[in-house]
């Protein structure tokens, strides 16, 4: 009896030790199994040391020398670096108040918490490349505006009028040259005989458009509040159309499309622009009931259900690059009721 009283209280006082100790009466399985790998690895960590020991007292003496030779190497290196990188830091570095005024123009925080003037650098050197590489898509009319912004600049230094440079002669000799080519050839019967001349022939009548319009933009007054919105709608309209001329010169427009700018090249021409207009819109959407594609309407069969299967339907304007120069046609057509009025209202636009 004496001896388990002992042993009960010999107990007792190993359980404070334990739970001083940190460990549990009772310990999971996954905790033994980390504890044996955790002595596993302690105990193969001393015997590889132990191996190791013997060959690090001999290559003592060869790894301080690299060890010294490599130090002073690095010291010299860094040395250097630190003071070519202080120096490309004065020379590039920013003032503070560039930086946050473009900061503030990006719309983007001028400071972040705990950052640098060197990672405000960085950072703005970051959103300006970011810029470069996305810039194309949505700022391309604010370019054409800050380059009409040049020119008219550019004009009022010069005293006014419009052109007296080598590119303003090249540009009048040819427009005079493309004006001789007699272009109210173009037909359909034309078309029919010989494609590849209609496709000239629109091609020159277009260019010669184009050069009309930005002639009549130099000699309008330079004072215009609307000229510099008219030279950058005009440069993007030749920007648009370079596409339509490559695929011209190559052949590569569909017929039925081909048909349809013939169709806008005569009636331009005849001044009928109410007709070219509608030519224009058979082009970009077409004579479909369903232009936007649809082309299951329910799960019966109705009458006039052939009309509107895929081949009936436009896809003018699916095609991005298609898209530009077809309105890019529509504003020229514009542009030509403009300065070539019909002799009858009725036949215009608008």
């Amino acid at each position: 009896m004496e001896q388990l009283k002992a042993e009960i209280e010999r107990k007792r006082k190993e359980q404070p030790t334990a739970a001083a100790a940190g460990r549990n009466k009772y310990m999971k399985r996954g905790e033994v199994e980390r504890l044996a790998a955790a002595e596993a690895a302690a105990a193969a960590s001393r015997e590889k040391a132990a191996d190791a020991a013997p060959v690090a007292v001999a290559a003592a003496p060869s790894a301080s020398a690299a060890a010294l030779n490599t130090l002073s190497n690095t010291s010299t290196l860094t040395s250097t670096a630190n003071t070519s990188t202080a120096n490309t830091s004065t020379e590039k570095r920013i003032p503070e108040a560039d930086l946050a005024a473009r900061f503030r123009a990006r719309g983007v925080p001028i400071r972040l918490f705990g950052e640098t003037h060197a990672d405000r650098m960085a950072r703005l050197t970051a959103l300006e490349s970011s810029e470069e590489r996305s810039d194309g898509g949505q700022n391309d009319y604010r370019a054409l505006l800050a380059r009409a912004d040049a020119r008219l600049a550019e004009t009022l230094l010069k005293g006014g009028g419009g052109g007296g440079g080598a590119a303003a002669q090249a540009k009048a000799a040819l427009e005079a040259q493309l004006a001789a080519v007699d272009t109210r050839a173009i037909s359909q019967r034309l078309l029919d005989r010989d494609p590849e001349k209609t496709r000239i022939l629109i091609a020159i009548y277009f260019k010669k458009i184009l050069l009309v319009w930005e002639r009549t933009l130099n000699e309008t007054d330079a004072d215009s509040k609307d000229k510099r919105f008219a030279l950058a709608t005009r440069e993007q309209t030749a920007e648009y159309m370079k596409p339509f001329f490559v695929q011209l010169k190559q052949g590569s427009l569909e017929n039925d499309v081909v048909a349809r700018v013939t169709e806008i090249c005569k009636h331009m021409q005849d001044r009928e622009y109410l007709k070219a207009n509608d030519a224009y819109l058979r082009l970009s959407i077409g004579n479909a009931p369903w232009p936007i594609g649809v082309t299951m309407v329910g799960i019966h069969e109705r009458s006039g259900r052939e009309k509107i299967s895929s081949s009936h339907v436009a896809h003018g304007l699916n095609d991005e690059t298609q898209r530009k120069w077809i309105q890019s046609i529509k504003r020229m057509m514009t542009f030509a009721q403009s300065i070539y009025p019909p002799d009858d209202l009725g036949k215009a636009i608008g």
